[in-house]
């Protein structure tokens, strides 16, 4: 190879190392903005940023595990592995290959502990009507959830809706993190930026991170769901998810100094 071939070849993958750096760090203010929920990414290794991240979590043990996977584990598959923590803090660690995984701490509002309550339910109701303007999707959202009996007949029956939208809104985020994934030939965020040209099975692992985020996403709003209505009937489920819902919504206020009354929600 020629001395100028190989000076090209080194600014095009410094190039592309930077884009991917840059990328990472665009893509963490725009999930601040997407996703109600505040995301935060450490690699897994980092044992001392992670213990500063859900150390008031892990204090008090876990609520609930769950382990998932996609794809070939010994080649391009991904290790979903889920915990979640009495206060809501919610650890996701994504493994791809041994050494090389990353961690996903998601500290819910405040506000998603009064689920179950008159407070919650109130200014889920007053939310949900102001936003109706902003986007016709969430009265095709509402009509269909109005066709489960469980939240029709429920007095909490906004306080699930509100749940849908938040769910749409943050697999918006994921959906929008992938095209920009394939703008951009990486984001920061499923891979440790490095010098080399991004393989098919880096694809590959891109795309099952991605799945196993919205099936996680899907699982814990259905928990949800289920606590507060019942079991929901799996058509009315996959046509509430088929809904594409634009708008993001704003977090409910945190209710501070208030103590939650009518808790008809399993904490």
């Amino acid at each position: 190879m020629s001395i100028k071939k190989e000076q090209n070849l080194v600014v095009t993958r410094l190039a592309w190392v930077a884009g991917i750096v840059a990328m990472g760090l665009s893509l963490a203010v725009v999930s601040s903005k997407l996703w109600p929920s505040r995301v935060s990414y450490v690699p897994t290794h980092d044992t001392i940023a992670l213990r500063a991240m859900v150390s008031t979590a892990t204090t008090n043990g876990i609520v609930r595990q769950r382990i998932q996977s996609m794809g070939d584990i010994g080649r391009d598959g991904v290790i979903l592995n889920s915990y979640e923590y009495p206060s809501g803090v919610i650890s996701n660690v994504f493994v791809f290959s041994p050494g090389n995984s990353i961690t996903q701490v998601i500290t819910l509002p405040t506000s998603d502990r009064w689920i179950g309550t008159k407070e919650y339910e109130e200014i889920a109701d007053q939310d949900f009507q102001r936003s109706l303007p902003k986007d016709p999707a969430l009265a095709e959202l509402k009509a269909i959830f109005e066709e489960f009996p469980g939240a029709k007949d429920s007095p909490y029956f906004y306080s699930g809706l509100r749940q849908l939208v938040v769910l749409s809104s943050e697999t918006l985020g994921v959906r929008r993190r992938r095209r920009a994934f394939e703008a951009n030939g990486g984001d920061g965020l499923t891979f440790i930026p490095q010098h080399r040209y991004l393989t098919d099975e880096d694809w590959s692992r891109a795309y099952f991170r991605d799945r196993l985020e919205q099936q996680s996403l899907q699982i814990r709003c259905r928990e949800r769901l289920t606590k507060i209505y019942g079991q929901m009937p799996e058509e009315i489920f996959q046509r509430l998810m088929s809904v594409k819902v634009l708008m993001v919504p704003d977090p409910l206020p945190d209710f501070t100094g208030l103590k939650p009354t009518d808790m008809g929600y399993p904490q």
